[in-house]
């Protein structure tokens, strides 16, 4: 198992427990919230999170934005208004690079 898979699961194993589980033992999300965790090469300062920050809250459907450890953000946003493409789509139009990026409650990375 890679460096990145080990910390993608304690990342993922920690979000579950703060979040609760808003989704349904069929891993169908109940409330239309899904999470998005990306791994942001050249996120280097707090500047760099505000503005990733600043332009995902723009689009309508995302509701937050929170920094995790270095390098690696989480989106929550309403999948019935956002795509996983959209929230790729916001990024590079940031101009910045991901490693991973990982969707609760999807069975593949994107």
């Amino acid at each position: 198992m890679s460096w990145y898979n080990r910390e993608f699961t304690k990342i993922q194993e920690e979000q579950a427990s703060l979040l609760g589980s808003p989704f349904s033992k069929a891993g169908q999300n109940s409330n239309h919230i899904d999470s998005a965790l990306l791994i942001i090469t050249n996120m280097n300062t707090d500047e760099d999170f505000e503005k990733i920050r600043e332009d995902f809250l723009k689009v309508e459907g995302i509701s937050e934005v929170k920094r995790y450890m270095t390098k690696r953000i989480q989106v929550l946003y309403d999948n019935r208004k956002v795509t996983v493409n959209h929230l790729v789509g916001v990024l590079e139009s940031t101009g910045y690079n991901y490693v991973k990026r990982i969707c609760k409650n999807c069975t593949s990375t994107f």
